[in-house]
C-alpha cells in the first residue's frame, strides 16, 4: 500500500506500517425519491471524519422521523468483505471452532485457486482478522450493535459511481 497511486484528485498516503493516514467514511439512508414514492435514493446523512461523527436526520422504517417502538436494544449490521491485506485477512478456525481473541466469524465463498470463480453458493465460515476486523470490533461495543460478516460473492470491490 505504501506504493498505491489514486488518480481521483483526493489526497491519499498511508503510515510506515501501511495504513491509511486520513480516511473519511459516509453514512447512507434509503429514503423515497419523489412524493409517489416509486423510487427511492441512498441520501448522505452523515459522515464519520478526522474530528468525530456527524449525522442529520433520518429516515426510519415506516417513514418514521424517530426510532421504531421495541427497535433492539443493539443495532445489527450485515458487512460485506473481501480478503484484502492488511485490512482483512482470512483465516481457519481453531479447532474449538472459534475464532480466538483477534478474529470474528465471517462466511466466505469456496473459490477456485486459479480463476477465483465461487464453486459453490453456500458460504463456509471463517475467521476475518485485520485492521478492518479491530475498528469493527471497537464500533460493536462502543455504538452497541452486532454484525454478520460474508465475503462479496462476484470477488470484487464493485465500480466507481458519481451518484453514491
Amino acid at each position: 500500500m505504501l506504493n498505491t497511486t489514486v488518480k481521483d484528485g483526493k489526497e491519499i498516503s498511508f503510515n510506515q506500517n501501511g495504513t491509511l493516514k486520513r480516511a473519511e467514511l459516509y453514512i447512507l439512508n434509503l429514503q423515497w425519491h419523489d412524493k409517489i414514492k416509486r423510487r427511492s435514493k441512498w441520501l448522505q446523512v452523515g459522515s464519520w471524519k478526522r474530528n468525530g461523527l456527524t449525522m442529520d436526520d433520518i429516515t426510519w422504517p415506516g417513514e418514521s422521523p424517530i426510532p421504531p417502538i421495541g427497535r433492539p436494544k443493539r443495532g445489527f449490521l450485515r458487512v460485506a468483505t473481501l480478503n484484502e491485506k492488511p485490512y482483512v485477512m482470512y483465516r481457519y478456525p481453531e479447532k474449538d471452532n472459534s475464532c480466538g481473541e483477534t478474529g470474528l466469524p465471517c462466511w466466505i465463498y469456496p473459490r477456485d485457486k486459479d480463476s477465483r470463480i465461487p464453486t459453490s453458493n453456500v458460504t463456509e465460515k471463517r475467521c476475518c482478522v485485520g485492521l478492518t476486523m479491530d475498528l469493527l470490533k471497537l464500533f460493536s461495543k462502543e455504538l452497541n450493535f452486532d454484525f454478520h460478516i460474508k465475503e462479496v460473492e462476484d470477488g470484487k470491490w464493485g465500480a466507481l459511481s458519481k451518484v453514491t
